[in-house]
């Protein structure tokens, strides 16, 4: 479920959209704050779009997260407007941005973005 993008295809998308303050932000299930736990990385994470009163049904949304020039999103679907959207991100994923300050936002139908929260994610811990 979902398309993946590449950096182009994200800075192209940043090109054409405008920020609207009105959508809430992306969290991450399991963190408090923005410091996200590398056990929690280890296990993969879920994003959570919380809805909004003007989505709807089969319009979607583009999650990135970019650190350090490298930069990875998925295209989703809006299934059900009542609920949040929750997107997967696979452990490897997550584990490539250890130790790294994340930017993750998204965008609503291509030219909306949410607001830009910058995650800290953990490194490795030092056995």
């Amino acid at each position: 479920m979902g398309k993946s993008m590449d950096v182009n295809e994200i800075k192209k998308l940043e090109k054409s959209s405008k920020e609207d303050p009105s959508l809430t932000p992306v969290s991450i299930d399991g963190v408090v704050g923005t410091r996200v736990k590398y056990e929690l990385l280890e296990k993969g994470l879920t994003l959570r779009v919380v809805r909004s009163d003007r989505f709807q049904e089969n319009d979607y949304v583009h999650f990135i997260t970019q650190a350090d020039g490298d930069g990875y999103g998925k295209k989703f679907p809006i299934i059900d407007p009542l609920q949040d959207a929750k997107i997967p991100m696979p452990a490897e994923v997550a584990l490539g941005y250890a130790g790294r300050s994340v930017e993750v936002k998204y965008f609503y139908n291509g030219y909306i973005t949410s607001p830009t929260v910058f995650f800290e994610f953990e490194g490795q811990p030092q056995s």
